[in-house]
C-alpha cells in the first residue's frame, strides 16, 4: 500500500491527519522533551495535542 492510498483510507475514518516529520529525540525511547524536537516536529507535535484536547471537548 502506498503512502497516498493509506492517507486516503485514513481521510476516510479519522477527522484530522497530522504529519510529524522524523525527529531523532522520538526514537530515544525516552519522554518526549518539546524543547528537544525540531520546530517543524514540536509544532506537529503540538497541533496534534490540540486537535485530541478539542475533539475531547467537542465529544464531551
Amino acid at each position: 500500500m502506498t503512502d497516498s492510498v493509506a492517507h486516503d483510507r485514513l481521510r476516510e475514518i479519522c477527522d484530522a491527519i497530522v504529519h510529524v516529520p522524523f525527529d531523532p529525540h522520538l526514537f530515544e525511547h525516552r519522554v518526549v522533551d518539546l524543547a528537544r524536537l525540531k520546530e517543524r516536529t514540536a509544532d506537529s507535535c503540538l497541533d496534534l495535542a490540540a486537535r485530541i484536547v478539542a475533539d475531547a471537548d467537542r465529544t464531551a
